[in-house]
Formats: structure tokens, C-alpha cells, sequence
């Protein structure tokens, strides 16, 4: 572990182990075995219900104090998770770190915690055994999995005629936006589903680690375009790519 995450680290710890505080974990690459000296410190803090400001005014008063706060980030609640989430860049620590903190309550009932998706959850520390391993039901994927293929298959014909209109227009920045948002954001469903079905809405995010050597080199080739041109013929080859995963994956996605 990098010097500066073990110092801070241990400044956090002594700081939040609090009677109102039950448990804490990392996540992250500390979760997944990817820990490196870019990544940032993704904690999770689970704390009484109604102490979830009293945890950040406590982490805020500390960061400033001790290192400085350059950007803050509070995402707007409700959020999607149902939890409480801020991101701090501080000052006075290596390049690229930025802390990811997520306060949830003791009343909280998903913790993401389920393994294929998280990895396994490094503990700070746990009062009250609330940090416990999990899995997602193999039922649960295939439901999920099976939607997400019918909907790529029978909307993926749309991204394709659009992308081409737009190159045809002259449009570049446009096309390159839908290729990515529309077309690569298909494709990565149907890599998923092959390679990594609990991420199947990952994206290609961490395809590098998941994705066979072949086909995560045929995407980073794909992704790469320097003109419309390029944009065109990568356009076909996914094309072809695309229905191609389609029909390897039917018989178990499939729900026509």
C-alpha cells in the first residue's frame, strides 16, 4: 500500500471509531485486488440514522484542518443508491488521490457488498457483524441478463443508422458521441454477458482484467478513431461483431 493511503488511513480510522459509528470497509481496488498508486480511498461507514451529517461534518472539520479541502463533491440526495455519498479532493497528497466516502444508516438494507460486483470488502472495522459476504442469486442475474440482451438486440439497429447519417453529414463530434454512448454502450452489454454477467451494466469498464486477451484487444482497437473515416470502418466491424455475440449468446440470453 502506498505511504501516503497507509498514513490517511490510519488518521481516518482513529478519527471515525466513534460510539455513532457501527462499521467501516473499504471498497474499490481494496475490494477487487487492483490497488495500485492511483487509486483513490473508497470507504463505506455505516452510522445511526440520524448521524449521517454529524459523520461528514466530523471527516470535514479534520480534512481541512489537517490537509486542506480543493474540491468537494456532494452528490444530491435522493440519490440512486440510497445512500449518502461525498468526494474530496484535498490538498497535500500525491497526484490523482481523492477520497470517495459513502455514509449509509444502520436502518440501510443494500450495502453493495454482493462479491461479483464489489469484491470482497476490506473492514476496518465491524460492531455489530453488519458487514457480511454476499452473492447474487444466479436467478437474479439471468433475469436481469435476459433483459438487458433483448433490449441491446432489438434497439442496437437504431445506434447504426445513426452513427451513419451523422457521418454522412459531416457531423464528427456528434457521430463520435453516439458511437460511444450509443453503439460501444451495447456492445459492452454483450461482453458482459459473455465474460462477467453479474457486471453486464458495467460498461467496459475494468475489461481489461475481465474480457479474454482477445477480445479486450479488439475493442481498445475499436474504440481508437482518428477521423470519420476510421469511425466507419470500426462502425462495420462492430457491426458484425455485434450480431455475431448476439447469436453466440441466444440460446441463454435470449428471450424470443
Amino acid at each position: 500500500m502506498p505511504e501516503f493511503r497507509k498514513k490517511i488511513s490510519k488518521e481516518l480510522y482513529e478519527l471515525i471509531n466513534v460510539d455513532y459509528i457501527h462499521a467501516v470497509w473499504e471498497g474499490g481496488s481494496s475490494a477487487t485486488g487492483y490497488l495500485d498508486e492511483y487509486s483513490d480511498l473508497d470507504l463505506a461507514i455505516v452510522c445511526d440514522d440520524d448521524k449521517v451529517e454529524k459523520v461528514f461534518a466530523l471527516l470535514e472539520q479534520f480534512l481541512k484542518e489537517k490537509y486542506g479541502i480543493f474540491h468537494k463533491y456532494r452528490i444530491p440526495e435522493p440519490a440512486w443508491h440510497g445512500m449518502s455519498q461525498c468526494f474530496y479532493q484535498i490538498d497535500n497528497c500525491p497526484p490523482y488521490f481523492y477520497l470517495d466516502i459513502a455514509v449509509q444508516k444502520l436502518a440501510t438494507e443494500d450495502r453493495f457488498l454482493e462479491k461479483e460486483r464489489h469484491g470482497e470488502a476490506l473492514i476496518w472495522f465491524d460492531k455489530k457483524g453488519l458487514i457480511t459476504e454476499q452473492s447474487v442469486p444466479e436467478a437474479i442475474i439471468l433475469q436481469k441478463g435476459k433483459r438487458a440482451y433483448q433490449n441491446v438486440v432489438d434497439s442496437f439497429f437504431i445506434h447504426v443508422i445513426e452513427v451513419r447519417k451523422l457521418i454522412r453529414r459531416d457531423r464528427v463530434v456528434d457521430a463520435i458521441q453516439q458511437f460511444h454512448t450509443g453503439l460501444l454502450r451495447a456492445l459492452s452489454v454483450l461482453l458482459n454477458l459473455k465474460h462477467r454477467p453479474a457486471k453486464y451494466d458495467f460498461g467496459l469498464k475494468y475489461g481489461n482484467r475481465d474480457y479474454s486477451k482477445e477480445d479486450y484487444q479488439t475493442m481498445r482497437r475499436l474504440v481508437i478513431n482518428r477521423d470519420l473515416k476510421d469511425l466507419e470502418r470500426h462502425l462495420d466491424e462492430i457491426e458484425i461483431w455485434f450480431y455475431a455475440l448476439a447469436e453466440e449468446l441466444k440460446s441463454k440470453w435470449g428471450t424470443k
